[in-house]
């Protein structure tokens, strides 16, 4: 009985140490489980925190895992792909996004070619850190910017640019705007570690996202804590992420931030008051500070839960494209002068202060003389050079207080306030013009130009609009020019009667060559070794049914000026073939083309087609090209040239002496003959200068296998002079003057008929 008994005692004691083992047990457990409670409770708090921060964010925000797919996104980047938002959800992949989007029209640059494109922006999204532009179904401009995690994961930001497509000259669109980062955690989750982990994990792609936002961020809470700062939040104030620790107060956030040396007192005070304004009132603020070492920071504050979150953007260098942008909007980028825009501006506001305040100010319109030339023989390089050293001497004549714009091209106005006893517009174009006449020594080359200037007047009591002065000076200016170059010529009112005048005539002009109410008339050319008519020049005549016989050298400008001498021109040319290809003989005719012909192609066309109409043989058709012509179309004028050559033509190069060519452009041209001008020729007699220079002249051509004829031979004295030189053919009113067709044909048969029988007379 004893030892049942101690069995059953020490069964009873065994018994109790198991209850109380196990007793033991769970305590632990429970422990351990209200700490993983309360641990899971703080994690799942601070991911609503920044799930929270994440929906304040202005950009929309995504974040895929390494496996592309979707892990979470926020209001704003479901907005911005609203076609998409059915397929939005966690866990689709980011191709079937794509696609879904793409086949649903929200991609116009998909339209015909859905599968490229969703390859190549597959491609774009695999490829790493980078940035691209995207258009929208509904007309917006995205800008994705992603940038690959440690992790393996991509954080995704998507800005809205519209603004900054649609209008450049604000740049007012904001750079990604990306705040927090929020993961969310698996929703099927098997087991309390497995959650455990995707906890974690997701708070380090949050850190993670939070660390490659592109601008700073901070999160204060209800208490006037720091929740949370980010990396580029330390860099954008110039602090160690050490210094700034969760828990710390705002107010210490801010000393801190005043230690720094980056930022100034006041832009701390700025800080503050808007933190403080915003805890006191919960109103959203945004301002822009600027940091000590030159950097502009906006700033934008926003209330969260009590507290508030800070954004902090460099926009430094948007507020410089900005300001360039302005500039430009308002200026010429080469010469750094008023555009025509701001011009403008500036002439109305001259106009308001004459019309309130009394006063008088002039307008001087400019345009510079030979510039096209520069440019097409030198190249752009020079051009631009040239204009910046006429910028510089314009400047050197203008007062303190006159305005110079550049309004396009090689033409500048100038704005110049008047005293009662300035009258200081006149001398003002005349050392503008004489400024300008000065040579130019630039990249290696000497440059001569000129300038001609139109001047508008505005006194006490005018009442006119911009538009009128701005018509006047430009009348004074085309007069200038019609007068001769490098003249400067004020506004007077009989210069719109010239205007009137003008466009009348230009009409008349134009009807006249629709209806062919022009006629031609042709000077003989002699060859004086046979002495006989060798060819003629064609010049185009017009009898006006009012005026009568108005002057080739009124029409002919005329045409040159109003665009009409293409027309003019490619008349004269099929008339003048159709006319020599019927005449005895085998007569050659010359006919003159303009600088603005050559300016064209076309011209090579209009003188083949004219040699087919006619039938004339090529050889018998010169083509009269001016000195001035070859200077200011060098280089295009070389390649029409031989053109013309290949056609079987004859090149005359005409009033040889008067323009600025080189010798040089003798052996570069294919030239055939060479017309010494009339300014030379009539001198002969009585200057040994121009005697020289013909003399010289005719035996260079002869070296270079050149025909040479001397234009203005008006006396026999200089017909003379001109055998005994040895010149080739010869022109003038002792020889012939311009004569119908039909007199032309029967001055060629007596001249043959002459030349056969007898040696060529002088009084010819």
């Amino acid at each position: 009985m004893t030892d049942a008994a101690l069995t059953v005692t020490d069964a009873s004691a065994a018994l109790v140490g198991a209850a109380g083992l196990l007793a033991a047990l769970c305590v632990v457990l429970a422990v351990l489980a209200w700490r993983r409670g309360a641990r899971l409770k703080a994690q799942t708090e601070t991911l609503r925190r920044l799930e929270s921060a994440i929906e304040t964010m202005s950009d929309g925000f995504v974040l895929w895992d390494e496996d592309s797919r979707l892990v979470l996104s926020n209001e704003v980047y479901r907005s911005m792909y609203e076609v998409s938002r059915p397929v939005l959800v966690p866990g689709a992949r980011f191709g079937d996004i794509i696609r879904w989007g793409a086949e649903a029209g929200q991609y116009p640059e998909a339209e015909g070619r859905i599968d490229e494109f969703v390859e190549s922006v597959i491609a774009f999204h695999r490829s790493g850190s980078q940035t691209a532009e995207r258009l929208l179904h509904d007309g917006r401009w995205i800008q994705i910017t992603e940038r690959k995690m440690a992790s393996g994961g991509t954080v995704g930001i998507r800005t809205d640019i519209t603004p900054l497509k649609l209008a450049l000259a604000e740049l007012a669109a904001a750079n990604a705007r990306a705040e927090a980062a929020a993961a969310e955690a698996n929703a099927r989750s098997q087991a309390l570690r497995q959650r455990d982990e995707a906890l974690d994990s997701s708070h380090a792609l949050f850190e993670a996202a939070l660390n490659n936002m592109s601008h700073g961020l901070t999160m204060i809470d209800g208490a006037g804590r720091l929740i949370v700062r980010n990396r580029q939040f330390c860099e954008l104030v110039g602090l160690d992420e050490t210094m700034l620790a969760p828990g710390m107060t705002a107010e210490e956030l801010h000393q801190a931030m005043a230690r720094s040396g980056l930022l100034s007192e006041a832009a701390v005070a700025q800080i503050w008051s808007g933190h403080r304004d915003l805890a006191e009132h919960g109103n959203p603020i945004a301002f822009v500070i600027n940091t000590l070492a030159g950097r502009a920071i906006a700033v934008t504050q926003r209330p969260l839960d009590g507290g508030w979150v800070a954004i902090y953007e460099d926009i430094t260098r948007r507020r410089v494209v900005e300001r360039r942008v302005r500039f430009l909007a308002l200026h010429d980028d080469l010469t750094k002068l008023p555009n025509r825009i701001h011009f403008r501006s500036r002439l109305e506001e001259f106009m308001q202060r004459s019309r309130l305040q009394g006063g008088s100010f002039a307008l001087l319109y400019l345009d510079l003389d030979r510039f096209k030339g520069v440019n097409d023989t030198y190249g752009h390089q020079t051009g631009d050079s040239l204009l910046r050293a006429v910028v510089r001497r314009l400047r050197a004549c203008v007062r303190p207080g006159d305005v110079i714009a550049r309004l396009g091209g090689d033409e500048f106005a100038i704005l110049q306030p008047l005293s009662d006893e300035d009258n200081r517009p006149e001398i003002l174009g005349r050392n503008i013009v004489a400024a300008i006449d000065r040579p130019f020594d630039l990249l290696g080359h000497r440059i001569s130009i000129g300038a001609s200037i139109g001047i508008a007047i505005v006194a006490d009591g005018r009442v006119a609009d911009a538009d009128r002065i701005l018509r006047e000076a430009d009348l004074a200016l085309y007069q200038a020019k019609t007068t001769g170059r490098g003249t400067c010529l004020v506004y007077e009112p009989v210069l719109e009667q010239t205007r009137r005048h003008r466009l009348a005539l230009e009409a008349d002009l134009r009807q006249a060559i629709e209806t062919g109410a022009l006629s031609l008339r042709y000077q003989p050319i002699f060859e004086l070794a046979h002495g006989r008519v060798s060819g003629f020049e064609a010049l185009a005549r017009w009898y006006h049914p009012e005026r009568g016989w108005i002057s080739p050298a009124e029409f002919v400008p005329l045409a040159e000026q109003s665009g009409l001498i293409d027309e003019l021109g490619a008349w004269v040319l099929r008339r003048a073939c159709r006319d020599i290809s019927g005449f005895p003989g085998s007569p050659k005719v010359a006919v003159n083309l303009s600088t603005q012909q050559l300016r064209s192609e076309a011209i090579v066309a209009i003188v083949a087609d004219a040699l087919a109409q006619s039938g004339l043989a090529p050889e018998r058709l010169e083509l009269e090209i001016t000195e001035t012509a070859l200077l200011t179309e060098v280089l295009g004028t070389a390649s029409l040239l031989n053109k013309f050559r290949e056609l079987g033509t004859h090149i005359v190069l005409d009033d040889f002496g008067t323009g600025y060519s080189s010798l040089s452009h003798l052996r570069s041209f294919p030239l055939s003959k060479i017309k010494i001008d009339q300014s030379f020729v009539r001198d002969m007699a009585t200057d040994k200068q121009s005697s020289a220079i013909v003399s010289s002249t005719v035996e260079l051509a002869a070296k270079l296998g050149m025909l040479t004829t001397v234009e203005g031979v008006e006396t026999a004295e200089l017909l003379d002079l001109a055998r005994s030189m040895n010149c080739t053919e010869a022109q003038g009113y002792h020889l012939g003057r311009p004569v119908t067709i039909l007199e032309a044909v029967e001055m060629l048969d007596k001249r043959l008929d002459t030349a056969r029988s007898r040696p060529f007379l002088r009084s010819v």
